[in-house]
């Protein structure tokens, strides 16, 4: 009863000073008007001729900016008016005094004295008062708050509170800023009432209703699309803040739902209807859906098959606005920048659904599959949106891929790892390239992008396709042979070479740097694996070299990577690339010469090429290598005369190399002279200097 007198007191004095300051109002324009018009009549006519302005006198120049700079009239000279809304922004504060710190008689005047304020600046089109009643609305609501706990079946003090954020979603219309701070103020405090006392109580309630009511104001009158985006966030983080408490069971599944369902459904009804001026309304419908599923999904457990459901739902859904809207409007030309969430939410919920349907490990290939999607809806209606979201799911395929390499790498064997190497690294490597195909006369940046990661993940599918094989059809293995290794090299070079070939046809610099980065891997295993640490003469991990001569495991491991490489070598020749020319060339005779001296020793000492020495015949037929290198680097034709120099001097380092460690190490004899004269005599036919041969010239007549 003592709430409900001053209640009416408040409004008594609200509607008082109203009336007072209309009154004063009207008084003070009749006056000045009737003022104005005595001046008029008082003011002697200006002479004939003189249509110029008179200045302005120094003192009116000095005073304008004093009279800004003085207190304010209000407080110089108050009137009724502000007497009476300072004592009904004040008369909350008595009945704190008189009825102690009960909330909902503190909010009953908070609440008159806010509709009060709110109707004045309404009428008489008064900014002031909306603020002032947004501020009376936060004080005395937070004081009722934090002065004493509110009680879960205080339904009154609830009903107020959402009762003052209603006022200010109404307010917008006249005053946006005041109105947005005060339903952001009481959405706030019962955020807060949620979580000391816990969602499931009536301050939930009024909170999602105060949520709906802003969420649908923004989507009716297109000016107030900041309070749809702000109802938005506080959806989000009360889902969020809220959803960790132990009555979450209860009340989660609900209320995610209706929260994704109202977005959406403004996203629906909005989207077709204003095309590129709904951006708000299709941004808040694209992120509403999947993060309410998502939260759903992190605080429940076994809702895999719901959430997946939901997702699924959510893209269709999207999908067919957009399709709608396109249709009703013209085509998707008529979103502009609207169409980017909603391509960008199907896109997210496709890789969610996925991924949480079909596991990591197998999602890769659908996710792929997606991309090709979105490349053909983009040739029947091209748009940015439709790239990015195919960049998307692509982007996701990769990450699939990668944890099925991981899982290849720690311990997948047999057919399991056969399995996982063709349907999480090859098939979706094969897709996103028929996808880049498909982008590539519309989109050639995205054809260029997808591309890259369909080569990156054919890359790893080669790799482990090949470790399967070689490996006893264990990938994880850590242990690998030369010819394995040279395998790769191999791989990796044909790789290469095809890529420099086929340059022209696709994305001309995304090809040239993998075939760069391919022709690096392959001269990084060529030295650190092949001719140290996996050779099976003097490496650390030395294997027996199987097979026939001239067709053994020595050719898998090092004639087919020195001929590839060779080959690369001709094709930079042909494109005059001298760098990398010389580079290659130098590979490719590195790789030829360790497989010419390994398969001489291996006629020599067997399969086995691991004990050290050499016999005698054996270290002859290295040095006469060695002289018929040095005699035919001599007589090389025109095509080696770029890398002269540089084989040159890589043969003398080896014949140096072989001489300290071979040859004068063995035991003295004729073989040990022999060697050495032959190696002197290579060293020499590489010191000559060279003479061409030219054509004599014809005798002039």
């Amino acid at each position: 009863m003592p709430g409900l007198i001053w209640t009416l007191l408040a409004l008594g004095l609200v509607a008082a000073s109203a009336a007072l300051f209309a009154r004063a109002r009207a008084h003070a324009g009749a006056a000045r008007s009737i003022a104005a018009d005595l001046e008029t009549l008082d003011r002697p006519a200006p002479p004939a001729g003189a249509d110029a302005e008179e200045p302005l006198l120094l003192t009116e120049v000095v005073d304008a900016p004093l009279r800004r700079l003085s207190l304010p009239e209000a407080i110089r000279r108050p009137k009724p008016l502000h007497l009476a809304m300072a004592a009904a922004f004040l008369s909350p504060a008595a009945a704190l005094a008189l009825s102690g710190p009960t909330p909902a008689a503190m909010m009953w005047l908070a609440t008159a004295a806010t509709i009060g304020f709110l109707i004045l600046a309404e009428r008489l089109d008064w900014r002031p008062a909306s603020w002032l009643g947004a501020a009376a609305a936060s004080l005395w609501g937070a004081i009722a708050l934090f002065t004493q706990r509110p009680e879960a079946d205080n339904v009154w003090f609830a009903a107020l509170l959402a009762a003052c954020g209603a006022a200010g979603v109404v307010h917008m219309r006249r005053h946006l800023v005041a109105g947005l701070a005060l339903f952001a103020a009481m959405s706030a405090m019962l955020g807060l009432a949620c979580l000391m006392l816990g969602a499931a109580s009536a301050y939930g309630a009024c909170l999602a209703a105060l949520i709906g009511a802003a969420a649908l104001s923004g989507a009716i009158y297109r000016t107030l699309e900041p309070a749809l985006a702000l109802s938005w966030l506080v959806a989000c983080l009360g889902l969020y803040a809220l959803s960790g408490q132990s009555t979450a069971p209860v009340w989660l599944t609900p209320a995610a739902v209706l929260a994704a369902a109202l977005y959406l459904a403004i996203e629906a009804f909005t989207l077709p209807v204003r095309g590129r001026e709904a951006i708000v309304p299709a941004t808040t419908g694209a992120v509403a859906a999947p993060f309410a599923v998502g939260v759903l999904l992190g605080q429940s457990v076994g809702m895999e098959s719901f959430a997946a459901f939901a997702f699924i739902l959510a893209a269709a859904t999207q999908s067919a606005v957009l399709a709608y809207g396109a249709r009703r409007l013209g085509g998707v030309g008529a979103f502009g920048l609207a169409i980017a969430p909603p391509a960008l939410s199907i896109a997210t919920c496709l890789v969610l659904a996925l991924t949480t349907l079909l596991g990591v490990l197998w999602a890769a290939a659908p996710l792929a599959a997606c991309a090709i999607a979105f490349a053909a809806v983009n040739t029947r209606a091209p748009s940015p949106a439709w790239s990015v979201g195919a960049l998307i799911v692509a982007c996701a395929a990769g990450v699939c891929a990668f944890d099925v390499t991981l899982l290849l790498l720690i311990g997948a064997r047999g057919t399991d790892a056969a399995i996982l190497i063709a349907a999480g690294l090859a098939a979706p490597a094969i897709l996103i390239g028929l996808a880049a195909l498909v982008f590539a006369p519309r989109a050639p940046w995205t054809a260029a992008f997808l591309e890259a990661a369909a080569l990156t993940v054919g890359i790893v599918a080669l790799f482990m396709a090949l470790r399967w094989i070689a490996a006893a059809q264990t990938p994880g293995m850590m242990f690998m042979g030369f010819a394995e290794a040279g395998a790769h090299v191999a791989l990796w070079c044909g790789a290469a070479l095809l890529l420099f070939h086929r340059e022209e046809r696709g994305a001309f610099y995304v090809r040239r740097f993998f075939a760069a980065l391919l022709c690096a891997l392959a001269g990084l295993g060529a030295i650190a694996a092949l001719a140290a640490v996996m050779n099976p003469w003097w490496g650390v991990w030395p294997t027996a070299a199987q097979g026939l001569p001239l067709l053994n495991t020595l050719a898998i491991g090092y004639a087919a990577p020195a001929a590839l490489i060779g080959a690369l070598a001709w094709g930079a020749h042909r494109r005059r690339w001298t760098r990398s020319y010389v580079i290659a060339l130098a590979f490719a005779g590195l790789l030829g010469g360790l497989w010419a001296v390994l398969e001489a020793r291996r006629a020599f000492s067997g399969p086995d090429l691991s004990p050290r020495g050499l016999v005698d015949a054996a270290n002859l037929t290295l040095s006469l290598m060695a002289f018929a290198a040095a005699i035919g680097l001599r007589a090389g034709r025109t095509w080696l005369d770029i890398s002269e120099r540089t084989l040159a001097a890589a043969l003398c380092a080896a014949i140096l190399v072989k001489l300290a460690l071979i040859d004068l190490a063995a035991a003295p004899g004729a073989s040990r002279t022999a060697s050495i004269a032959i190696l002197a005599l290579a060293a020499c036919a590489l010191a000559l200097p060279r003479t061409e041969l030219k054509a004599p010239e014809p005798a002039s007549p």
